[in-house]
């Protein structure tokens, strides 16, 4: 349910939104913030959009940024967006960008789709204040948390160095299994496999990066499939 809105659109958004795609979908990718691109006005256009096309926190990706003006990452042919080209690499097991650009158009955070595309901050990241708010990013790292042991998805990409301190009450680096090097680790809950891993714009790491991973995923998945079968 959204919380009262009446305050702000930056305090809307930091409460309630949650990112793309449904909280049953297989396969999640949690990131850190979105970025917002031109200035902060923009932020009056992602709270009337959320608020037309939310479904319990999450919207569907591309009704939202058609809705916002934003069209690159939808049209014919699409744009790579820059984050989600690496993590469809990953979760496509392929680098075509043929591919990869017709999954992004068609189905990528989709509200019926198969993939969860969430964020710990609600409100892009230029607008700092509401994500200061240690109170409210607990309440939102409980509930990503929730949902994953609820939803059972078959696996979860937490992306980016500077998230792994968030979850470490969540998942323990010591309770990895295994560790891959620093802030590169997997956890299992229940039947879902969790990853942690370096950011897709980290400098340093290609496609090779990510088909690594993804077979990494989709091994451990299966044990942990079999496990409670």
């Amino acid at each position: 349910m959204i919380r009262d809105c009446t305050a702000s659109p930056e305090l809307c958004l930091a409460q309630n939104c949650f990112g793309y795609g449904n909280w049953a979908a297989h396969y999640w990718f949690i990131g850190l913030g979105e970025g917002l691109g031109g200035t902060l006005g923009s932020l009056d256009k992602r709270h009337r959009a959320f608020h037309r096309h939310e479904c319990d926190g999450l919207s569907d990706c591309r009704d939202f940024h058609i809705s916002i003006e934003e069209y690159r990452w939808h049209e014919n042919p699409a744009k790579l967006q820059q984050t989600w080209s690496k993590l469809l690499v990953l979760l496509l097991d392929t680098p075509s960008t043929d591919i990869r650009r017709s999954y992004q158009k068609d189905m990528w955070g989709r509200a019926e789709g198969e993939t969860c595309v969430a964020e710990i901050f609600g409100c892009p990241a230029q607008a700092l204040g509401p994500n200061q708010d240690s109170a409210l990013t607990r309440r939102r790292m409980d509930r990503l948390y929730n949902e994953i042991g609820d939803r059972q998805p078959q696996f979860v990409v937490i992306y980016g160095a500077a998230q792994r301190a968030y979850w470490e009450e969540h998942f323990p680096s010591s309770k990895a299994i295994p560790r891959y090097g620093r802030n590169e680790e997997m956890h299992v809950l229940g039947q879902t496999v969790v990853a942690f891993t370096l950011h897709p714009t980290a400098k340093g790491i290609g496609n090779q990066y990510w088909l690594d991973w993804g077979n990494r995923l989709r091994a451990e998945v299966a044990k942990a499939r079999s496990r409670t079968a």
